[in-house]
C-alpha cells in the first residue's frame, strides 16, 4: 500500500512539473521534428530558440540514392535556414498546442506502412520529451507542424 502511495505522489509531481513547464516562458531550448515514410525522412525541422533559427528540410526526391534515415544524417547543406521573427511568441504558440500533455506514442495498430514522425523537445533544464507517432497523431499535430515549419499549413 505504501508503494502505491509513493507511486501516486510521483505521478502527481511529474504531471505538476509538466504543467509548470508549459506555463513558463523561455523554457524550450530546441525542438526537432522528423517525418518519414518507409524509413526515409521526407521532412524535418529544427527550431533553435537560443539562436533564433529554423532549419527546414524537405525531401521531395525520396527515391534518390542516399536518403537520410536519421535526423543527424541530413547534410547541413540540405537545410533551408531562416531567422525566427518573434521567439517568445513562437514558443508560446507551440506550448499552446498542448505538447506537454501529449502521450509518448501515437500508433495506429491497424496500419502497417505509412507515415511515422518523431518530435523531441529539449528544455532549458536539460530534460527531453520525445513523442513518436505511426499513422496517428494528437489533435493539434498539424497545427504544431505548421508552427515549426513556419508555414500557414502543412
Amino acid at each position: 500500500m505504501k508503494k502505491i502511495g509513493i507511486l501516486m505522489i510521483f505521478i502527481v509531481a511529474l504531471l505538476s512539473a509538466c504543467t509548470s513547464i508549459e506555463r513558463e516562458a523561455g523554457v524550450i531550448r530546441r525542438i526537432t521534428y522528423e517525418g518519414s515514410t518507409f524509413g526515409l525522412i521526407v521532412d524535418a525541422v529544427e527550431v533553435d530558440f537560443q539562436n533564433g533559427t529554423r532549419k527546414l528540410y524537405e525531401n521531395d526526391l525520396v527515391s534518390r540514392e542516399k536518403n537520410p534515415t536519421e535526423f543527424d544524417e541530413i547534410p547541413q547543406s540540405d537545410f533551408t535556414v531562416s531567422k525566427i521573427e518573434d521567439i517568445p511568441e513562437l514558443e508560446q504558440d507551440i506550448l499552446d498546442t498542448g505538447t506537454c500533455d501529449w502521450q509518448e506514442e501515437y500508433i495506429d495498430p491497424d496500419m502497417m506502412d505509412g507515415y511515422q514522425w518523431l518530435l523531441n523537445i529539449y528544455f532549458q533544464n536539460d530534460e527531453v520529451k520525445s513523442i513518436y507517432g505511426s499513422n496517428s497523431a494528437p489533435e493539434t499535430f498539424l497545427e504544431l507542424r505548421a508552427l515549426l515549419s513556419g508555414k500557414d499549413t502543412v
